[in-house]
């Protein structure tokens, strides 16, 4: 199924942009979910016929569990991996607000992907355009439905899906550049992030899955939003 990520317009956008950063690379970005496995064991008891008996019995159960990180791993350390796009998108209601801007890293062989999205007028960046400096991730921002920092991991990203989405909910970002038009250095750093799973609706569903991350650098240059 496809993403869609946030309410309204951070939804819209942030969906926009995630197809976007990943065109050229995959042809949709959506969810699948996991199936529970199951477990069988076996015992059995031996007594001689002198009256003495001894028995003993085993089992061995073994069986995967959906709510386990579908991410290559559950603790990434400092990554650097392979930097993708930075895209600027307008805001389709207002052609002269300051532009949205997203990025990422493919984090690994695994594809799983490290997204960073700024949206102007939420969260970090309430009083209006994105600025730089050190942000912590906490209050709107912990929240997908209404950051305006927002920090995602996409797990196994595929031409048919991802495995599972999660999303940065504590940790700092810091943005060391961030211009507003094409061709201007683009650069942010992230330290100790820690994510829970979100559901095709881009509500929090926790679990016992939550990756983290000790950190990773992007630097890029910005471009325009891609045509449709």
């Amino acid at each position: 199924m496809e993403i869609d990520h946030f309410d309204p317009y951070v939804g819209s956008m942030q969906n926009k942009l995630i197809v976007a950063l990943f065109a050229s690379m995959f042809a949709t970005v959506g969810c699948v979910s996991g199936d529970a496995g199951t477990g069988t064991g076996t015992g059995n008891g031996n007594g001689d016929g002198n009256g003495d008996g001894n028995g003993d019995g085993n089992g061995d159960g073994t069986g995967g569990n959906n709510a386990v990180c579908k991410t290559a791993t559950a603790k990434f350390g400092t990554v650097t991996g392979t930097p993708g796009k930075a895209y600027l998108m307008k805001d389709p209601m207002d052609a002269s607000a300051p532009p949205a801007v997203a990025s990422s890293i493919k984090l690994n062989a695994s594809s799983d992907l490290l997204v960073v999205s700024l949206f102007p007028g939420a969260g970090a960046f309430a009083a209006g355009a994105i600025k730089t400096g050190t942000f912590q991730i906490t209050g709107d921002d912990a929240d997908p439905q209404k950051c305006g920092l927002c920090v995602d991991l996409v797990a196994k990203a595929s031409a048919t899906g991802s495995a599972a989405m999660y999303f940065a909910t504590s940790g700092t970002v810091k943005i060391i550049a961030a211009g507003t038009a094409v061709g201007a250095k683009y650069t942010w750093e992230v330290s100790n992030l820690t994510f829970q799973e979100v559901d095709d609706q881009t509500m929090l569903i926790g679990g016992a899955c939550e990756p983290s991350m000790t950190s990773a650098t992007y630097t890029g240059t910005l471009e325009a939003e891609p045509a449709n």
